[in-house]
């Protein structure tokens, strides 16, 4: 994998070495310390509230995801907060940092 930028990447990698460590070689979570939501359970549980029940309304992307996932409780919101962490992880700032 290359990791030649003009960017100082530290973080990200930091962050992404927390996430395998934390999330796809255990169960936990990458920002809830203590918290348990990798599990087959709770992607089962996100899998049928976001994307077996789409919502192809005019809202925004958000405001759609938290009332999908905010429907099925704490554990499949903190798996969806994690999600988009590392979603987002490797994305450009609006500035394009």
């Amino acid at each position: 994998m290359a990791r030649h930028t003009e960017h100082d990447t530290s973080k990200i990698y930091l962050v992404a070495e927390a996430f395998r460590a934390n999330c796809l070689l255990r169960d936990g979570s990458l920002l809830f310390e203590g918290a348990s939501v990798w599990r087959p359970d709770v992607l089962d549980q996100i899998h049928k509230a976001f994307v077996a029940t789409p919502d192809e309304g005019d809202r925004s992307f958000m405001v759609k995801f938290k009332d999908q996932v905010g429907k099925a409780g704490p554990e499949v919101v903190r798996l969806a907060a994690d999600i988009l962490c590392v979603y987002f992880l490797s994305r450009p700032t609006p500035e394009g940092r």
